[in-house]
């Protein structure tokens, strides 16, 4: 595992990092330092796959859960023939405010209070897919299956690592199963132990990328003889109706996207898998 010796867990990327050398980085200097976060700049929203990878909150819910005070996105039909028609039947189960908040109080989702200003949690209308979404939003937004909280212990903001892992995919956060998902928090919870710094192109140089032609939950496959994880190794069920919509504050943008607006992960979901 050709990964670099650190002295803490990967502490957030710091918003203010220049843009530059096309690789991600993460200093470890202290708990309470801020990681750098440096990509190509021509290649943000389009992620080039690295050559080891084969293309084959506690705060009150109260201050989380607000209104949009704008109508559900609706994308025509139409501009989603590229989608797994499984992934357009399915609405969100949280289609009210008392459904998200009830679910907020029982799960903190973010790192620190600090943070509870920075994000909307927000229910989805019934016409929302979690596939839907379109550059330019304002303000802009993601879905999030709860599961990835309650069971995998995402939590907001993202990690760099983590920001990488989806950018050099060119995925969006549930464009993802959780299957992967539980893999890749596996990976920088060991390298934690290990006090190793985790870096996508490691963590991706132990699996295969299999895009299809109709775009649904991607699933990363262990490349022969390099398993690194067994857990969550079967078919992980009953995740697809359960999502909330993630509205991202002014004061987060500078989490999410880089000094010239560009997003450090596809924020909705892709037609081209790298």
């Amino acid at each position: 595992m050709s990964c670099e010796p650190r002295l803490s867990p990967p502490p957030l990327g710091d918003p203010s990092s220049p843009v530059g050398h096309p690789s991600f980085r993460e200093s470890s200097e202290s708990s309470s330092s801020s990681s750098s976060f440096t990509t190509d700049p021509a290649s943000v929203g389009v992620a080039e796959a690295p050559p080891l990878v084969e293309v084959v909150r506690e705060d009150a819910p109260t201050n989380a859960v607000v209104r949009s005070g704008s109508p559900p996105m609706v994308v025509p039909l139409e501009d989603l023939k590229w989608v797994d028609p499984r992934v357009l039947d399915i609405s969100s189960a949280y289609g009210t405010e008392e459904s998200v908040t009830k679910f907020l109080l029982k799960h903190p989702i973010l790192k620190a209070e600090e943070y509870s200003s920075y994000f909307s949690i927000l229910p989805c209308g019934a016409t929302e897919r979690v596939c839907i979404g379109r550059p330019g939003s304002d303000p802009p937004f993601f879905y999030m299956y709860t599961c990835f909280f309650v069971d995998l212990f995402v939590s907001l903001p993202f990690y760099v690592f983590t920001m990488g892992v989806l950018r050099t995919l060119n995925v969006a956060p549930t464009q993802v199963h959780p299957n992967t998902w539980a893999s890749l928090q596996a990976f920088r919870l060991l390298c934690d132990v290990m006090c190793l710094h985790p870096t996508p192109s490691c963590f991706l140089s132990y699996y295969n990328s299999h895009p299809a032609k109709k775009v649904a939950w991607h699933s990363l496959a262990g490349r022969p003889g390099s398993v690194l994880f067994y857990l969550f190794a079967l078919s992980y069920k009953r995740f697809k109706e359960r999502f909330v919509k993630v509205v991202i504050r002014p004061e987060a943008t500078s989490f999410f996207f880089d000094s010239v607006g560009r997003s450090r992960f596809p924020l909705y979901w892709t037609a081209l898998l790298l």
